[in-house]
């Protein structure tokens, strides 16, 4: 069973401004799933999670406005929980969410269910793939880019 979870960085559009995290805490909360505003170290992985974050960001008419991760649960991988992902967005989206340059996705996968050769495999497959897995990325968001100190390359050179 391989579990995973998924952090959704997202900006209020412009005139979504005000009140922006409680309403994404109350949409996700509409679509029935136990969803908290949290502060940015909780770390309550059985629930959605609303965080501040304060490298997302937008500045309109000379303010700059922040916005938040959504952070979810532990999920388990299989059509049920793709499709909670999507119900989030959509949720997202009604509640004001937008994403700009400064906003990213990330996706953590469990491993307690591999030996230790099926991670040594997929870190291989990185290192074979790596320019073309982060090609996906704007030039920002990749290779040192200044825009973003958290996505920086695991190695220089894979050999």
């Amino acid at each position: 069973m391989t579990t995973f979870g998924v952090e959704l960085e997202i900006i209020p559009a412009a005139g979504q401004e005000a009140g922006f995290k409680p309403r994404v805490v109350r949409e996700l909360q509409e679509l029935g799933l136990s969803a908290i505003d949290a502060s940015y170290s909780g770390r309550m992985y059985s629930l959605w999670q609303v965080k501040y974050d304060g490298s997302v960001h937008v500045r309109r008419n000379n303010r700059t406005y922040h916005g938040c991760e959504v952070v979810s649960p532990v999920l388990t991988m299989g059509d049920e929980s793709m499709a909670q992902v999507r119900q989030v967005c959509g949720a997202i989206e009604r509640a004001g969410g937008t994403v700009n340059i400064h906003c990213g996705l990330h996706c953590h996968v469990g491993i307690q269910d591999r030996n230790t050769d099926q991670v040594r495999n997929v870190v291989r497959a990185y290192g074979s793939y790596r320019e073309q897995i982060d090609s996906v990325l704007p030039r920002s968001r990749r290779d040192g880019g200044r825009a973003c100190r958290w996505a920086q390359p695991l190695w220089r050179d894979f050999t």
